[in-house]
């Protein structure tokens, strides 16, 4: 299978037939409505960013320290999306400067710390508007937004629509 995903245009990386069914492994699992295999693909999906880090390592002349680094400040946002995580705390959790820290994620990932965890608050933030029966409050506050209107405003910047109206336009196409 061929995915011509634009994953492998904008990182720039050859396609391998192994993140192919790696990807169609995590197409099938957003299939189901559960959050068990939801987590299942958020897990799937940090082993495509993974290997993409590794197969990018040598290219980005990361010092191994600063691979594993990346690699886990990128697990543990994710495993803290229900937490108010500042960029500060999370360079001084892996001992280095916020700046160099900073500098490091934006190099790896292509945006900055900040920007990679609220896409992924927000990309949290879908799966709850379509799976729970949680008001848009409850989902800021679960995700610690400051505020709904601070979600709101989020959402529609990155999605173009407010979250109700996603909600209302993904639960009629499923």
């Amino acid at each position: 299978m061929n995915l011509d995903l634009p994953f492998y245009q904008i990182f720039n990386i050859k396609q391998s037939k192994k993140d192919d069914d790696v990807i169609y492994s995590i197409i099938r699992l957003l299939s189901f409505d559960n959050y068990y295999t939801i987590g299942q693909a958020n897990a799937l999906c940090q082993v495509i960013l993974f290997r993409w880090l590794e197969s990018s390592n040598s290219t980005l002349n990361f010092s191994e320290i600063q691979y594993k680094t990346i690699k886990e400040a990128v697990y543990y946002i994710n495993q803290n999306l229900d937490q108010r995580i500042k960029v500060s705390d999370l360079a001084s959790k892996f001992n280095f400067s916020e700046k160099h820290f900073r500098n490091l994620f934006i190099k790896a990932t292509g945006m900055s710390p900040k920007q990679y965890i609220l896409n992924s608050k927000l990309d949290r933030a879908t799966y709850l508007l379509m799976h729970s029966a949680k008001s848009i409050a409850e989902i800021a506050e679960e995700l610690c937004f400051s505020g709904s209107d601070h979600l709101i405003t989020s959402f529609k910047k990155k999605f173009k629509l407010t979250p109700l109206e996603y909600k209302n336009t993904h639960k009629s196409t499923s």
